[in-house]
């Protein structure tokens, strides 16, 4: 009697084990899922590919406790479904500004309507500081999995008794945003091809200011980039871009470019890469989405790995995203800045 319990007992367990491994293996198919980050991402189509698209926002998504002082943009809800459906057809979106809890989050669900073309995605921080009411805004989406991440906060903003209300960024914990990324076989050298991507949205008042973040911004990329990786660099920077190529050389951008170390690294501007030493044209601006000559201050820059891999930015764009349904005639104050990222074939 035994003997036929302890039978029937190893075939129960083995039947249990079998149907275990039936569902691991057919009814809940294995994925590879990114470490630490909020959502899975599916890798990209199966085939060889030489390009990915990327583009830089600024939602202006304010916080509900800055509207009373610097109004509210309207039809919010609208704007966070077409923001989605517009800027989801690219496959690395740096987002900025998306500073209000419940938008972001519906901007994060608009991003994955479509089953797909799901995104893994990183945030800013929660703000740690008492003087802080709202986090710093970023939202790095990534069509591909993310396999690094980190974050981190500036240690200084623009003070409401030093800039007023309505450019006291030290009221949000502005930082920086980092992800690693890891594209799909491709037949550059036949293997995966890892893009370090930083999004970052500086200061708006002070220039002593975003010096000081530049600074530290600088340090985090150090502290996080692998020089085998490509090198992606964007966001809402407040710092006017030349107008003119002769004007690359000079002012708040040279700056900019020296405490990133540009030549040390060979970053590139996107938006003047295109256009070669032989025009004196440079994209146009994106600081009033209305206005085509306004104030260029969100950028991409592309750097390369130290070996292995070759590729440059094309097809650079400024999205001004018109919409006659929103009242101020467009979906953000800014306008957007998209560019396609090609490997040449070995």
């Amino acid at each position: 009697m035994v003997v036929r319990f302890a039978t029937y007992a190893l075939l129960l367990l083995g039947a249990i084990v079998f149907a275990g491994w039936l569902f691991q293996t057919f009814g809940n198919p294995r994925v590879e899922k990114p470490q630490g980050v909020n959502l899975f991402a599916k890798t990209a189509e199966a085939q060889d590919r030489f390009s990915f698209e990327v583009v830089s926002f600024n939602a202006h998504l304010l916080p509900k406790v800055a509207r009373p002082f610097v109004g509210q943009r309207g039809e919010s809800a609208y704007r966070v479904t077409e923001i989605a459906k517009v800027l989801r057809k690219s496959d690395l979106i740096g987002i900025s500004e998306a500073f209000d809890e419940e938008l972001s989050a519906a901007l994060i669900d608009g991003f994955n309507k479509i089953s797909n073309r799901q995104f893994a995605f990183l945030r800013s921080p929660m703000p740690r500081s008492s003087t802080q009411f709202v986090s710093g805004g970023l939202v790095l989406f990534s069509r591909f999995p993310i396999v690094a991440e980190e974050t981190m906060t500036f240690s200084s903003g623009s003070r409401l008794l030093s800039s007023g209300f309505k450019s006291a960024d030290g009221v949000a914990a502005k930082g920086a945003i980092f992800a690693r990324v890891r594209l799909p076989r491709t037949s550059v050298s036949g293997r995966a091809i890892l893009v370090d991507c930083f999004l970052t949205h500086l200061d708006s008042h002070s220039a002593g200011i975003r010096s000081q973040q530049l600074a530290e911004l600088a340090s985090f990329i150090d502290k996080n980039r692998k020089p085998e990786s490509l090198f992606v660099l964007m966001g809402d920077f407040n710092i006017s871009g030349p107008e003119q190529l002769s004007q690359v050389s000079g002012g708040e951008y040279l700056h900019l470019q020296k405490l990133l170390r540009f030549d040390r690294f060979g970053i590139r501007d996107l938006a003047i890469e295109p256009f070669g030493a032989s025009s004196e044209s440079v994209a146009r601006g994106t600081a009033d989405a209305l206005i085509p000559g306004s104030r260029r201050i969100d950028y991409l820059f592309l750097g390369l790995p130290e070996s292995g891999v070759n590729a440059c930015g094309t097809g650079f764009r400024t999205l001004p995203l018109l919409d006659e349904k929103v009242h101020e005639g467009s979906l953000s104050d800014h306008a957007a800045v998209w560019a396609e990222v090609k490997f040449s074939k070995e």
